[in-house]
């Protein structure tokens, strides 16, 4: 069965080092994401790709989607200030493709910079930092 396209846009990744802005796609079957929006629309290789069978639940606070993967360890997105009016859409997203469904229903926490850097695991690394 080919996977369908949900959502795209530009969301905050969160690294060790910080956060970085990149193009997220999310399919029916997975997560990528590019550089840049162009970087996508040229269909090239993403730069990252998480198989969502790999993400076991979700949940969502305040502006972040935090994404649980196995081993404890979550790789969190932000969406961006000027796209807040977008975190409805990809939290509908995100509960439609993953089996574990949300965790956590929306909260207007108004401080989500506090939250510490997300964990990786070495499988979880390689799934998000292709190419990087």
């Amino acid at each position: 069965m080919a996977s369908t396209k949900l959502i795209e846009g530009n969301l905050g990744l969160h690294k060790k080092r910080g956060q970085e802005t990149r193009y997220f796609v999310l399919w029916s079957s997975h997560l990528e994401y590019f550089k840049s929006r162009e970087e996508a629309e040229a269909e090239e290789k993403a730069r990252g790709r998480l198989d969502l069978n790999d993400v076991i639940g979700f949940r969502v606070e305040g502006g972040i989607i935090a994404l649980q993967l196995a081993g404890s360890v979550e790789l969190k997105l932000s969406v961006l200030p000027e796209d807040a009016q977008d975190m409805p859409r990809w939290s509908k997203a995100f509960g439609s493709v993953v089996g574990g469904g949300a965790t956590q229903s929306l909260r207007g926490d108004s401080d989500a910079s506090t939250e510490p850097p997300a964990q990786e695991a070495p499988a979880a690394a390689a799934a998000v930092d292709e190419g990087e």
